[in-house]
């Protein structure tokens, strides 16, 4: 069971929910549509707030994942990463990955947390430990100490609007690999992601763990 599907304005409608298929259907049928309009490759900083081919084939790639259509997926990835693969490298510059003016952008629209929460909520102990605090550079990026936690700087800004990343891409392409049994495939695709996130010895430990990793472990990594 999903959610009810409306699709022509009538307040005095009686509204069943749709099931999920029917969402998804409806969809792809809307991203064919928009397909046929679409003219921005890349959408210019300042205006990135809207769709783009890049942004469009970055959706397209996420909803495959969501439906486990894992060809489809890595097919719509590799498409995006085509027109732009560019990371941020956080040895070189200590910019939020997700700024609305990262080279990594594809699409600045979403704001998935209220700027008052910022300074009201902290991270669970179970997520701070969950990095090396040592080498893996988005720690410092992400959070910051506080005398009751660590507060989350990645959100609660009006610049931290990313709806589609490079990053999420190099991600998806790496799951969908793995699922197709392509182990190796999927760690490669890792590497470049993990070489601009951990300092130089911490990518040397990380890449020695990664390369002994069978399917299930890796997949746990995610």
């Amino acid at each position: 069971m999903g959610w009810p599907l409306v699709l022509a304005l009538n307040l005095e409608a009686a509204v069943a929910p749709s099931s999920v298929q029917q969402i998804y259907d409806q969809i792809h049928v809307d991203i064919e549509k928009s397909s046929a309009l679409m003219v921005e490759v890349r959408q210019t900083l300042g205006i990135n707030y809207r769709f783009s081919k890049q942004a469009l084939e970055a959706f397209k790639a996420r909803i495959y994942l969501y439906q486990q259509n894992w060809e489809e997926a890595l097919a719509n990835a590799n498409q995006a990463l085509n027109i732009s693969d560019e990371l941020v490298d956080l040895n070189a510059a200590s910019s939020l990955p997700n700024h609305y003016t990262s080279v990594e952008g594809i699409m600045a629209l979403d704001n998935n947390f209220n700027s008052a929460l910022k300074y009201m909520a902290t991270a669970s102990p179970e997520w701070i430990e969950s990095y090396d605090q040592v080498t893996d550079l988005r720690f410092n990026v992400y959070f910051e100490s506080s005398w009751d936690g660590y507060k989350i700087l990645k959100r609660g800004s009006l610049n931290c609007r990313i709806s589609f990343r490079v990053s999420e891409l190099y991600l998806i392409k790496a799951e969908a690999l793995l699922k197709l049994n392509q182990l190796a495939e999927a760690k490669a695709i890792l590497k470049p992601f993990l070489a601009k996130r951990y300092t130089a010895e911490g990518f040397e430990t990380i890449q020695v763990s990664i390369e002994t990793m069978n399917d299930s472990a890796l997949w746990i990594s995610f």
